[in-house]
């Protein structure tokens, strides 16, 4: 059978260093590359609201597309966040009462940031929405210090939900199979509704152009791309 690259390994799961396959290796692009030009993607399709005072990211996967979102725009990045340790990702977790006390148990305002020196309104920039949990609780930590989020971007399409009758996950190895609890299940693939369920503004997605762009920039075609967790025409 044909083999397709899993773009997830680089939007998320690998670390930022890493060249993950050969075709990256052998032309010299590391994740930390993909993932900077996934940001300007985002910052393409998605610009900031107005007023918005600076942009972060929930660490760590989304630092390099945070960075290359910021200097877009022209609004100034700081790093609002900050986590005890970078191996306990609530993604990883089995169920969602174990992912939820992961991300509240490991993600922190950092406490020299300051509404009145920094600003309050802030976009946050975050790899992927799955089931909705690590957005809800880094906007209440936020809230608890006088920050406002008003906008999550996710460098990543929507992943999961019903798109022509057909039930998106993956199946070939990455958590999160087409009967997952994904916020998209629940509310639909709608970004609106996902920003209620959030509490902010604006919710918004990488599209899958957008996303196929920059792999095609690297000679990865969508043909040579699995994406069957974030539409039905893989």
């Amino acid at each position: 059978p044909e083999t397709r690259l899993c773009f997830f390994e680089v939007n998320y799961l690998v670390k930022r260093l890493s060249h993950v396959w050969d075709i990256l290796r052998d032309s010299g692009i590391n994740v930390a590359r993909m993932r900077y030009e996934l940001g300007l993607e985002l910052f393409k399709e998605h610009p900031p609201l107005d007023g918005v005072d600076f942009v972060t990211h929930i660490p760590k996967s989304p630092l390099d597309a945070a960075r290359a979102y910021a200097e877009a725009s022209g609004v100034p990045r700081k790093e609002l966040y900050y986590k005890l340790t970078e191996y306990d990702r609530a993604f990883m977790h089995p169920d969602m009462k174990g992912r939820v006390s992961a991300i509240n148990d490991n993600l922190f305002v950092d406490p020299e940031m300051n509404p009145m020196a920094d600003g309050r309104d802030f976009v946050s920039i975050d790899d992927s929405i799955i089931r909705l949990t690590n957005g809800p609780v880094a906007r209440i930590k936020a809230e608890e210090r006088g920050f406002r989020m008003r906008q999550m971007l996710c460098y990543t399409p929507m992943v999961g939900g019903s798109e022509d009758g057909v039930d998106l996950g993956c199946e070939h190895g990455i958590d999160m199979p087409p009967d997952d609890n994904f916020v998209t299940r629940r509310v639909g693939r709608y970004p609106e509704r996902i920003a209620k369920e959030l509490g902010v503004e604006y919710v918004g997605f990488l599209s899958l152009e957008g996303l196929v762009n920059v792999f095609e920039r690297h000679g990865i075609g969508r043909k040579n791309l699995c994406l069957e967790c974030v539409t039905s025409r893989n």
